[in-house]
């Protein structure tokens, strides 16, 4: 019994009542998947999401003493219901934004923006979250001089907590919770926000917001953190910086995502530390709700440390428990996220479900990295219809017109369920919104020869090198995504494999059969996205934009397909892989591409089997 007491200042402390554990619940990557509906599928899917979420949440909460929920950003943006709902906030400042009624409706105690947040602009992105009711924070984004200075959101917020302790009593916790951004959001977002934000590195920032936070008496420091866990030789900081973030004096808890992974995963053992910090990334799309289960003590001279910490994630069709009131508590939290989005969700199958025009054969992304051009070339020629019909006059002098396509979606973060699969036969926007989802705007550009080479050279990176005469490597590199597969219809050119990517492997690039030289004009139609340079593509700047298209990017391809008497052709890809004698590699792609074999044959491509990664099907290239 006396080991249940210490003694300070000449009084015997019970110990229990410095001893708290703190339950932090989290959500990353939502990306507006808040009804249980698959709408590109157009088939009810309770296996994610925030409504399915949200029985999980209420049993998590319902076991801890303590708890915190925050959500880390990317939250309103990603599924056809995002673009319903940032529609009608436009149109209606007053209306209820679903995802944040949703969050409110579920007692989120703070949240985060991730880089997604600013595809509608800035007046969107304040409009929406003022909405909030709860904290925003936001440490590494701020308005630019010009736009008058000053915060976007609060660096951090301060929760004050009368928390229960070990034996019973409630002690006061000050819990200050921060929040980063990737730095790059303000190159991929340049266009819509027009430079009237600047980010600043997440370690610079954090190594002075934390010391701000501790002077403001915080007791415990959570970070929420809009990147990932990769290791010190990731290309971009939204790719890093929770791992490094993890290692910052003061900081107790990090919350990552953007990159969509899961952690702790299979392979960390379960104990959820970098550098020593508790850290979870929970997926995506509701996949999974994160939980921290924090220890923490309280020392002599009043300071807390954490003194133990768990780190889980629970599956968002995991069962939330037998007891019967668990199940009443649930169905009431799953209700409650149902009703603040009903009327969104409702909209969205209506504009989902519009019949558009008829496809005379399927389209897949399975074999895209491998020459399967019909999603990327579906889209290249309806955006070179929807240009030559309303461009200015004299925006198309300056040169031949090419359009830049790219395909998507193909696995990567997506994983085996992840690729196109349009079926023959009637096409609805579901499809389309499939085959595009981003609400990317169109712009023209002056372009010269060389910047054609180097646009095409950095596509070609996500190909690993193959030596002559080498079996079965993996046609895809690993670190490299295939939405990074930029195509110029227009040109034809082929890709030495036997070459390191950036040093020469696109050849014989040629325009109706010419080799083009490096100062020929072209004018080169492309998204607002690649256009500010995202992607490690070097923006086009030989001259000013020659236009700006005004119509999103799927409204276009919807237009045109609507058209009576549309029909996209079937062309080859305007590329081919240099011949290596003897050379064969894999492609690992969906399972379901088993079901399009006979494409894979036209394309050269052998289902061989395996072994592929679960999920996957394994097929063989001839490179000769």
């Amino acid at each position: 019994m006396e080991d249940a007491f210490r003694q300070a200042g000449g009084a015997r402390t019970n110990v229990a009542e410095s001893v708290v554990s703190l339950r932090v619940l989290a959500t990353s990557d939502l990306h507006m998947h808040l009804y249980p509906h698959d709408y590109h599928a157009d088939r009810p899917d309770d296996s994610r999401g925030l409504a399915a979420l949200a029985r999980v949440i209420q049993a998590a909460s319902a076991g801890a003493d303590n708890c915190l929920l925050v959500d880390n950003g990317d939250l309103i943006q990603g599924s056809p219901m995002g673009d319903t709902a940032a529609e009608a906030v436009a149109n209606d400042p007053d209306r209820p934004h679903p995802a944040i009624a949703a969050l409110n409706r579920l007692g989120y105690d703070v949240a985060t923006l991730g880089n997604h947040e600013f595809d509608f602009g800035l007046d969107a992105v304040e409009r929406i979250y003022a909405q909030a009711a709860f904290p925003v924070v936001l440490a590494n984004v701020a308005r630019s001089a010009p736009d008058g200075g000053g915060p976007v959101f609060p660096a951090f917020a301060v929760i004050e907590r009368d928390v229960v302790t070990k034996c019973g009593g409630t002690v006061p916790l000050r819990i200050g919770i921060t929040g980063f951004a990737p730095p790059e959001t303000t190159i991929w977002n340049r266009a819509k926000l027009e430079e009237r934000v600047v980010t600043e590195s997440i370690l610079d920032s954090a190594r002075r917001t934390v010391p701000r936070m501790r002077e403001a008496g915080c007791d415990i420091v959570i970070a929420l953190c809009h990147a990932g866990t990769s290791g010190a030789d990731a290309a971009g900081e939204s790719d890093r910086a929770a791992r490094e973030l993890a290692a910052v004096t003061g900081i107790d808890v990090v919350v990552a995502g953007h990159s969509h992974e899961r952690f702790p995963g299979p392979d960390d053992c379960g104990s959820g530390l970098i550098a020593g910090t508790p850290v979870v990334v929970p997926g995506c799309h509701g996949s999974d709700l994160g939980q921290i289960d924090l220890t923490l003590a309280r020392a002599s001279d009043g300071r807390w440390h954490c003194r133990d910490s768990t780190v889980r994630l629970r599956p968002a069709d995991a069962p939330v428990g037998p007891a019967p009131e668990s199940w009443t508590d649930s169905k009431a939290s799953y209700a409650r996220v149902l009703n603040a989005v009903f009327d969104d969700h409702v909209r969205t199958l209506s504009r989902m479900r519009r019949p558009l025009g008829t496809l005379d054969h399927p389209v897949t992304t399975y074999f895209a990295a491998a020459g399967d051009y019909r999603a990327a070339g579906l889209v290249a020629w309806a955006l070179r219809r929807h240009i030559l019909r309303v461009a200015p006059v004299g925006s198309l002098d300056h040169g031949p017109l090419l359009v830049s396509t790219t395909t998507y979606p193909a696995g990567a973060r997506r994983g085996a369920e992840g690729y196109l699969d349009i079926p023959r036969g009637r096409l609805r926007m579901r499809h389309v919104n499939e085959l595009y989802p981003f609400a990317n705007m169109l712009v023209l550009r002056r372009v010269r020869g060389a910047e054609l080479r180097a646009w095409l050279e950095r596509s070609a990176a996500c190909y690993e090198t193959v030596a002559p005469g080498a079996r079965d490597l993996p046609l895809l590199a690993p670190t490299t995504p295939l939405y990074d597969l930029e195509i110029i219809d227009g040109l034809t050119w082929q890709i030495d494999l036997s070459r390191p990517p950036g040093t020469g492997r696109v050849r014989y690039l040629c325009h109706r059969g010419q080799p083009i030289g490096d100062d020929e004009p072209f004018t080169l139609a492309l998204n607002d996205y690649r256009d500010s340079g995202s992607g490690g593509f070097c923006a086009p700047r030989s001259g000013p934009a020659l236009h700006h298209f005004d119509m999103p990017v799927p409204e276009i391809l919807a237009d045109i397909l609507s058209h009576p008497g549309a029909r996209p052709p079937d062309r080859p890809a305007p590329w081919r892989f240099a011949p290596m004698p003897d050379a064969t590699v894999v492609l690992d792609t969906g399972a379901s591409a088993r079901s399009h074999r006979i494409r894979g044959l036209q394309l050269g491509l052998i289902d061989v089997g395996g072994p592929a990664p679960p999920g996957f099907a394994r097929f063989r290239k001839t490179m000769s």
